[in-house]
């Protein structure tokens, strides 16, 4: 029952490095796009109208700067368990400000990641958004310094003693995983049923 207890701890301390990699990397992302095409994103907050016309351009650096450092700071593993309880309130705080707007139907682009994200708000968004509010609180929970810059820093090593055999068995079960989902989802997308021509 113990040796269940403890491979189930380890799974999740697993799980939390892979959530805390792919939430950063979204930040990241979202932070440096928005950062080369300020004067739109500008426009997009101003155009949600939950922030007063005066504080837009303050707002929308607050906004990049904290994606860019809150991103970074998950992918390296820098005050993991406080930047990842900063950035699910990011995400909240997005969220609501689409709801209102969904509420107000006033249907606008998301401009999530700058010029190259078209998608308009939506439920998607704001389940999007949910989920990752819930990755961010799973490593805020699970978060045990495995690759992690504040492990090697409290001298105890990046791995922390991590079985890698697993951690790489448990890494190529999740990419077959998402190929396999992905797969299908193409599959699916571009599955056509071609109508028979009729008989002569």
């Amino acid at each position: 029952m113990i040796e269940i207890l403890v491979v189930n701890k380890a799974i999740f301390s697993y799980l939390s490095v892979y959530a805390r990699w792919s939430v950063g990397g979204i930040l990241l992302l979202a932070g440096l796009l928005k950062s080369r095409n300020t004067t739109e994103f500008n426009a997009t907050v101003e155009a949600f109208r939950v922030v007063p016309t005066k504080w837009v351009k303050h707002v929308s650096w607050m906004i990049v700067f904290i994606e860019f450092t809150t991103g970074a700071s998950l992918v390296l593993g820098i005050g993991v368990p406080i930047t990842a309880v900063v950035a699910s309130a990011l995400f909240f705080i997005f969220s609501i400000a689409v709801s209102i707007n969904l509420f107000r139907k006033n249907i606008l682009k998301c401009n999530c990641f700058g010029p190259y994200f078209n998608e308009k708000i939506g439920l998607r968004t704001v389940i999007r958004t949910s989920f990752l509010i819930a990755l961010c609180l799973f490593v805020a929970r699970f978060y045990d310094g495995y690759f992690a810059i504040d492990a090697w820093l409290a001298g105890v090593g990046i791995n922390r003693g991590i079985n890698l055999f697993e951690f790489a068995l448990l890494t190529m079960g999740l990419i077959f995983a998402m190929i396999i989902i992905f797969s299908i989802r193409t599959i699916l997308l571009n599955f056509k049923i071609t109508p028979r021509e009729p008989r002569p």
